[in-house]
């Protein structure tokens, strides 16, 4: 089997180690001379853009104004909004900064301005910065944590610390927690530092996603790691003969750590082949979007995910 995947994506290209490395700055794209500063800051270093543009929540409220049922044209349900939202918290997932810019909110808007006063506003800040985190350019970038991998980095963690809290250490077994009506779900900080005093200290409340407040999120990245369980019960189960042919140690009990550490890692790599096979081979084919044929892994490809995507 191939060597294992770093949880920081480093030594992922081989010939350029550090690329896709998390956390790292956006890209942006080239928009030639109508940005020659190679960005749309009113300053062309950080100031908010358009400051005397027309109300973005004004935008908001014409593009999103729906009066009635709209099917989606392709037949996707939520479950495929859901899976490519979890692609997005794969690949690209910034922070909040300091840097306070409220939005005015319309006179009379609904629901923020029942009241017509005209004064409310929508609280804002923006991204996480070089600004706040100290960087090699003047100019205001934006910094974003996950590898630029699909590697599943939302639910094994990006370091070793946080990797190892969310495992069990045995079977190549990772963390869930029993709920009241007898499933195992998606486990919080909480119930970690209750079984791991220590550990995880600076996450948010649920391990494996930032987006608790949204249920189709945690059930994604529920439904992966019960999935991570069943590759590795599975690969627990194999008869001595097949364990050997995927580099597996044959006796569980001669080294219960080793054993718990090829296991997990072979049925990561799986889960991983997985996410990419349904995303590239389904979930965007179906999008419309077309894929060209492989022909090989490229070097020279700088794998980052641009701000335009991520915003």
């Amino acid at each position: 089997m191939t060597e294992n995947r770093n949880l920081d994506g480093a030594g992922n290209n081989v010939a350029n180690p550090t690329w896709g490395v998390g956390p790292s700055l956006y890209t942006r794209l080239d928009y030639g001379a109508a940005y020659p500063a190679g960005n749309a800051y009113a300053d062309g270093i950080g100031a908010p853009a358009r400051p005397s543009g027309t109300n973005v929540r004004m935008i908001s409220n014409v593009l999103c104004k729906q009066t009635e049922v709209m099917p989606e044209p392709l037949g996707f349900n939520d479950m495929a909004a859901w899976w490519l939202f979890h692609v997005h918290l794969d690949i690209a997932l910034g922070g909040q900064g300091e840097d306070s810019v409220p939005i005015a909110v319309p006179l009379g808007d609904d629901p923020f301005d029942l009241a017509g006063t005209g004064t409310e506003e929508i609280a804002f800040r923006r991204s996480l910065s070089t600004v706040e985190l100290g960087g090699s350019t003047e100019t205001r970038e934006i910094f974003t944590f996950p590898t630029a991998y699909l590697d599943a980095d939302p639910i094994y963690q990006r370091d070793l610390a946080g990797n190892l809290a969310v495992r069990t250490g045995s079977g190549g077994l990772m963390e869930l927690q029993p709920a009241a009506n007898g499933e195992d779900v998606l486990p919080s900080v909480a119930y970690i530092q209750s079984i791991k005093p220590g550990s995880l200290p600076d996450l948010p409340p649920f391990v494996a996603t930032t987006f608790a407040p949204f249920p189709g999120g945690v059930a994604i990245q529920t439904m992966l790691v019960r999935e991570h369980n069943r590759i590795a019960r599975a690969l627990d189960a194999l008869q001595p003969g097949r364990k050997t042919v995927v580099d597996l140690p044959v006796d569980p009990k001669a080294d219960p750590e080793a054993y718990d550490e090829a296991v997990f890692q072979l049925a990561r790599k799986i889960l991983e082949a997985e996410l990419q096979s349904i995303t590239y081979d389904e979930v965007l084919p179906a999008m419309g979007v077309n894929i060209p044929v492989y022909e090989g892994y490229d070097p020279d490809l700088f794998p980052a995910t641009s701000l335009e995507f991520a915003g």
